[in-house]
């Protein structure tokens, strides 16, 4: 046994270790105990009862260099040499509360399918008891699926999950058997866990896991079959949080929709969420609504929220990303209200989100500073063939200061493909925005037609016109090219105004060196022209 002390002598502190008790001077101050190999307790304000049985017995050798040291330094001034021993002390007891925080993480693992429905003595072994353990257990956690069988692993709980209310990763990918996406087209993901919402709660009742302690992270789960979201992050969550590589609304094979009726994701009043990311693995795939074009894949709304990134998903495909979902999705990919900061994409390649085979491809009201870029938006993955959304590609509807492509060939959307609608259409209070760079109505080489209905429409004008936005721009890879569209290029409504239109390819192809009309160039709709500037 060793103890290690200090004297506190006047002018300095004396670090010292004695073997025995009984050897410990009078007055002196014990900071810690250390039984040779095995563990200690603390027994003064320095707390000690983190560090491991190493770091205890290496407490002498510690002690005999300060006191080296504070022999070597003894003509010093003392406030110096003070201040030397109280920094040592702050850094032991900084790295000390680093390793009791570290110590406090724990592994939860999920081992059976089995679910009693019962929150206050759930089924051992269940997800739900492993839910409410990493709740009770404070600081990030892990749960882990260690199922003892063959096949993808359903559980269909028969009442609605505990919230989540303490910082986690639920991780599928620990199931035996289960796999990483790999492709950077595409998405092979082996998925081996899948929770099944049919009974899991009726109408709003019905959600899969909701998310209120932030800083979690829900990772290879097939969630699909709620009754109302299959996931929900808020209300009023800290944030922080990460859904990746999840099949979200469709059976494992990523083929058949299984869509949760409300919204795959629903995000409430929670800033600064991540749903999927740049790297393959971190892809997901949701399907867009119900087959009664209701609901979304990703609902976001707030007063207002902030900082949601979508990077990287495939919304409304299958998992190769080469057709829609069968049946399909027919509800909307992405809804965003209220929100500010939201970015949809990003100007690298694994960035790009898949959005098509919805009835809507992307939703916008009420919101500010929206970034749309580098997405395909009513393509294949490879943005060479059509799926095409429904009704819209991206309508904004009150969406201010925001920006759908920009002025590099990274940031550039494909808007493609749209069967009854506009590629992009805006209504009222529509203000301030640019579309720039993108190619609307043709495929990624901008060479070939895959026209929408419409290339860019002002719909409904309502109480505040769509105004001060610009189509284009005078410099270099602002100019959109808006071609091959069936029935216009641009419609302007007679509301709207102080719109500027310059520098795009309209009706040609990416070089401007060879036609691909739309059915009319822009069409000024109305009873009279509101200060349009067409350069």
């Amino acid at each position: 046994m060793q103890l290690v002390y200090d004297t506190r002598e006047p002018g300095h502190f004396t670090f010292n270790v004695a073997p025995t008790p009984d050897q410990v001077p009078k007055g002196a101050r014990v900071s810690a105990i250390c039984f040779d190999k095995s563990g200690s307790e603390t027994l003064d304000e320095h707390t000690f009862h983190a560090m491991t049985d190493g770091e205890y017995c290496e407490l002498p050798v510690l002690a005999r260099q300060a006191r080296e040291r504070e022999q070597r330094q003894a003509k010093e001034p003392f406030l110096k040499r003070l201040f030397h021993s109280l920094f040592g002390l702050m850094l032991a007891a900084v790295a000390c509360a680093c390793l009791a925080t570290a110590a406090s993480a724990a592994t939860f693992q999920v081992t059976t399918t089995a679910d009693n429905g019962d929150n206050v003595n759930p089924t051992p072994g269940s997800l739900r008891k492993a839910i409410l353990d990493a709740n009770a257990n404070q600081g990030p956690d892990d749960i882990v699926f260690q199922i003892q069988a063959s096949g993808v692993q359903t559980i269909s709980p028969p009442t609605r999950l505990p919230n989540i209310t303490d910082p986690v990763t639920i991780d599928g990918y620990t199931q035996n058997g289960a796999s990483k996406n790999t492709l950077f087209d595409g998405d092979n993901a082996v998925l081996m866990i899948q929770i099944d919402g049919t009974n899991g709660g009726a109408g709003f009742q019905g959600i899969g896991f909701q998310i209120t302690g932030g800083s979690t992270t829900i990772r290879g789960l097939v969630i699909n079959r709620f009754q109302s979201y299959g996931i929900q992050i808020g209300t009023n969550s800290p944030g922080n949080n990460h859904i990746e590589g999840c099949f979200i609304g469709t059976d494992p094979t990523g083929t058949v929709s299984l869509t949760n009726l409300a919204s795959g994701i629903y995000l409430n009043k929670s800033n600064d969420n991540v749903i999927g990311g740049t790297t393959p693995e971190t892809r997901n795939l949701i399907a867009g609504g119900d087959l009664n074009n209701s609901g979304s894949g990703i609902t976001s709304t707030g007063n207002p929220i902030s900082g949601l990134t979508i990077q990287g998903n495939y919304i409304g495909t299958n998992a190769a990303g080469t057709a829609a979902l069968v049946p399909g999705s027919k509800g909307t990919g992405i809804n965003i209200d209220a929100a500010t900061k939201t970015t949809i994409g990003g100007t690298t390649p694994g960035a790009r989100n898949v959005i098509s085979g919805n009835s809507t491809g992307i939703q916008v009201g009420a919101s500010d500073q929206t970034l749309i870029a580098g997405n395909y938006i009513g393509t294949d993955t490879t943005g060479t063939q059509a799926i095409g959304n429904r009704f819209h590609a991206i309508k904004f509807d009150n969406v201010t200061n925001s920006l759908v492509g920009g002025s590099t060939a990274a940031a550039r959307n494909i808007i493609s493909g749209t069967q009854q609608g506009e590629g992009i259409g805006f209504s009222q209070g529509t203000i301030g925005n640019f579309i720039q760079g993108n190619y609307i109505g043709t495929d990624v080489t901008g060479n070939v037609v895959l026209g929408n209905q419409s290339g860019i429409a002002t719909l409904f004008g309502g109480a505040v016109f769509p105004a001060n936005n610009k189509i284009g721009g005078s410099a270099p890879g602002e100019g959109n090219v808006i071609s091959g569209n069936k029935v216009l290029g641009i419609s302007i409504s007679a509301d709207s105004g102080n719109n500027v239109i310059q520098g795009n390819f309209i009706g040609t192809n990416a070089t401007g060196t060879s036609s691909l009309p739309n059915g009319d160039l822009v069409a000024k709709i109305g009873r009279w022209y509101r200060d349009y500037h067409i350069k």
